[in-house]
């Protein structure tokens, strides 16, 4: 759904000012008028198409003759594909359930090729969500196995979409210390044969 919440620009477009009510219109007449406002229950949740016109009309409580009237556009844009991203695998450090993991390798997937989109990865949907990159894991990100988040945002619309990443530790395996294989060689040439 393509909603927007109206409410949010009625500090905007009156300045604050408690004496003024604020009416939201489809038409430029309307709000001029002063008829067929937007009802209050829509509001908060108006379903829009891209590059819709609504016009607002600020109009003092006491007096309805003194009134503006102003408008803004709203657009809708498409937020970016969500892929589903191949998990990532690093290798244990020894005895530490924890592992190295290279991230700009999932840039490309998870952006499809398109290099207008940042990446950037979190521990968390919730800090996901808020984007903030003081938050976020660097590309060279040590950690443990789980689902960290990645996010791909477009500066260019503002929209961004969030994807589960899972990060696989892959136990290191160490090796037996295996005691050196003797040969007597009888021929005294250097060479021997081992089974």
């Amino acid at each position: 759904l393509n909603q927007f919440n109206l409410n949010q620009y009625d500090s905007v477009v009156y300045n604050n000012n408690l004496s003024f009510v604020v009416s939201y219109h489809n038409s430029e007449d309307d709000a001029t008028i002063g008829v067929n406002a937007i009802p209050n229950t829509e509001t908060s949740a108006y379903e829009a198409t891209n590059g819709e016109t609504i016009w607002v009309r600020v109009q003092q409580i006491d007096n309805a003759a003194i009134y503006g009237v102003t408008s803004f556009k709203l657009f809708v844009h498409e937020k970016p594909i969500v892929y589903d991203l191949d998990p990532v695998y690093g290798c244990e450090i020894p005895g530490t359930g924890l592992a190295n993991f290279d991230l700009s390798s999932v840039e490309l997937q998870a952006t499809g090729l398109a290099n207008s989109l940042e990446v950037s990865f979190y521990p968390t949907f919730a800090e996901a969500e808020l984007g903030d990159v003081a938050n976020s894991f660097p590309l060279n990100y040590t950690g443990e196995q789980g689902t960290i988040y990645v996010r791909v945002y477009n500066p260019n619309t503002g929209c961004y979409s969030i994807m589960p990443l899972v990060t696989n530790v892959v136990t290191t395996i160490i090796a037996n210390e295996i005691a050196p294989l003797v040969y007597c060689s009888a021929s005294s040439n250097g060479f021997g044969y081992f089974n």
